[in-house]
């Protein structure tokens, strides 16, 4: 993997990393593997399209990396990656990252982020752990900091609100199409018709999908 090449500090200010790289977390060494590398390579692509006011939306062209992250539970890397970032955004970026490993590593840390920044910090560690099912160390920023379990629960039902009001939004600009009187089945062979022999699932799904928008086109035509 010597062909990769560090990351530019400009999202990694403190050090950059470099796969085989060995780092401390927790007074525990880990590698840089290549997945690690992938998911810090994702993370500086995710930082560099960060709009000035983030929308619900503008993380859907990474959702790629996001679904590699719940796949892989790269939680170690993720954790040195927040208690790096000296941008809050980036900083809440990779916290909300991490809130998709299951894994309790790099929790005391996390903790000690906290304890060090403001509120809005705070704030965003808490919902990481509780996230993550860090009780001990939730327990004890809230004893640490002064926040509130309420204050806690409006920040996660506010993520939760903000993804049913673009829903709703999305709703109001749906057009509903009233019942085609024409008749067009959706029957479906399991062959090709040229060749008669077994059809490949991709085909047959494709298959399906043009059905499904020849009938709800049907009005239109």
């Amino acid at each position: 993997m010597s062909h990769l090449q560090p990351i530019p500090r400009l999202f990694i200010p403190e050090q950059s990393f470099a796969c085989g790289e060995v780092y401390e977390l927790g007074g525990t060494k880990y590698r840089i593997y290549a997945r690690d590398y992938k998911v810090l390579s994702g993370y500086e692509r995710i930082c560099a399209d960060m709009p000035s006011e983030p929308s619900s939306t503008w993380l859907l062209p990474h959702r790629k990396v996001i679904r590699f992250i719940q796949m892989r539970q790269p939680a170690a890397v993720l954790s040195l990656l927040a208690i790096s970032r000296r941008d809050p955004e980036y900083c809440k970026l990779a916290l909300w990252l991490r809130g998709f490993c299951c894994s309790k590593v790099g929790s005391r840390e996390l903790l000690e982020l906290a304890v060090q920044n403001d509120a809005e910090i705070q704030l965003a560690v808490a919902a990481t752990l509780y996230r993550i099912g860090a009780w001990a160390q939730l327990r004890m920023l809230l004893e640490e900091t002064g926040l509130g379990e309420e204050e806690i629960g409006q920040k996660l039902s506010r993520q939760r609100r903000e993804f049913a009001e673009s829903l709703r939004e999305f709703l109001k600009n749906v057009r509903s199409l009233e019942i085609s009187e024409k008749h067009r089945p959706v029957f479906v062979s399991d062959s090709t018709p040229k060749t008669g022999k077994s059809a490949k699932p991709k085909w047959l799904i494709r298959l399906v999908l043009d059905r499904v928008r020849l009938l709800v086109s049907a009005k239109q035509s």
